[in-house]
């Protein structure tokens, strides 16, 4: 009787407490069986995490990673060649991809760095934490379904947002709005770096010293660089000061620099990101200079 009793008690939780388990493991199962495509991200922000908890749970060799901004963020893995990872994040500095690689247990590899202006952006902490939350981490490593890139809203808005890409894409590419902006850039740029600029990104680089540091010590072979721009733009005094400025505080004598890239007008979508075409042969350079030496 009181077993009854109990039964009877709790039987009205047990019916929706099933059901949610039942659904959260057909929701896995799809994952698993490859039927539900993961999402890249809605927003910037989510886009960075997704790319970072990518890197951190699938366990796989690496023959380089790249870090840096949204510069390199443009950059697409496959067209350097496999086992590349791009840690780059947009709206984001390559310190926060620096300490999400430091925290990885991982083989050593080649790791690409992009130093530039952007590096007076301070690292993500609150990413870099999340990552390596002792519960989160054991449960996404287990789960895939606990992972940003399969939240349900966001694998609906991102299938969504794929459908009318091509209505986006035709914003983006407008000549007279990539003008308007390469001349708002150029004005910009001819104002000297301001000293509260320049301090933090001379207070940056100490901190990004002590993480290649770290990580040489590892056994990471790592390589300087700057994307290519926008020649009108990278031709004003900040953006000379800001380049000078780099190679002061990282001398080629203490810290190996990738070769300048090929001579010719880049050309960008907005003064600063490389269009399609001139990414892929950007890519190639990388391929070309790096991969080649490490086979």
């Amino acid at each position: 009787m009181p077993s009854n009793l109990f039964k009877s008690k709790f039987r009205p939780f047990f019916v929706p407490v099933l059901t949610c388990i039942f659904l959260l493991g057909l929701y896995q199962v799809s994952i698993w069986g490859g039927l539900l495509p993961p999402s890249n991200g809605v927003t910037q922000f989510e886009s960075n995490v997704i790319k970072a908890q990518r890197y951190v749970y699938q366990n796989q060799p690496d023959s380089m990673v790249l870090v840096g901004s949204s510069l390199t963020d443009n950059i697409k893995p496959e067209d350097i060649g496999s086992n590349v990872t791009n840690l780059a994040m947009a709206g984001g500095a390559s310190q926060t991809g620096l300490e999400v690689i430091k925290k990885k247990p991982v083989k050593p590899s080649t790791l690409l760095v992009e130093l530039n202006y952007t590096i007076d952006r301070k690292v993500d902490a609150k990413l870099v934490d999340s990552l390596y939350d002792p519960f989160f981490y054991l449960t996404r490593l287990a789960f895939p379904m606990f992972r940003d890139e399969y939240r349900p809203v966001s694998v609906l808005v991102y299938y969504l947002k794929n459908r009318s890409k091509q209505q986006d894409k035709d914003k983006i590419n407008n000549p007279e709005l990539t003008q308007k902006e390469i001349g708002r850039l150029v004005e910009e740029g001819n104002k000297p770096l301001s000293d509260k600029r320049e301090k933090a990104i001379r207070s940056e680089a100490e901190y990004i010293k002590n993480q290649l540091a770290e990580l040489k010590q590892q056994g990471w072979r790592v390589v300087l660089f700057d994307v290519p721009g926008e020649e009108r733009v990278q031709n004003t005094k900040m953006y000379q000061q800001s380049r000078s400025l780099m190679r002061s505080l990282f001398p080629k004598d203490s810290f190996e620099w990738l070769p300048e890239p090929p001579s010719k007008n880049w050309t960008t979508s907005d003064g600063v990101h490389l269009v399609r075409s001139d990414v892929e042969e950007y890519a190639l350079f990388l391929r070309e200079q790096l991969l080649k030496k490490n086979s």
